[in-house]
């Protein structure tokens, strides 16, 4: 249970993180929304693949095969979506208000 509550901490302190990153990086580097959220999407996934497939050792393949217009349909309309949303809100507000 420990364990349990240590990650919920760890992911709400990176969401956290990523909201004021993204500020920062549109106040003080110029950054474009849409390549923050493409940069982020891509890393994240990367290193989701990588942990299903060396830690839990599961064919990441295998899901491709099953679900491929599942998956582009969730990540277009859902990650996508909520991802471009939430920093394009950053970008005229702030992180706070955006979350």
């Amino acid at each position: 249970m420990l364990k349990g509550i240590f990650l919920i901490i760890g992911a709400a302190t990176c969401w956290g993180m990523g909201g004021v990153a993204g500020q920062y990086l549109y106040q003080y580097h110029d950054a474009d929304m849409v390549w923050l959220c493409m940069a982020r999407q891509i890393l994240a996934g990367c290193m989701f693949l990588l942990f299903a497939a060396f830690v839990q050792k599961q064919d990441i393949f295998a899901i491709l095969k099953a679900d491929t217009l599942n998956i582009i349909e969730f990540s277009f309309l859902g990650i996508l979506g909520a991802q471009l949303g939430f920093y394009y809100t950053i970008g005229l507000c702030n992180a706070a208000t955006a979350t």
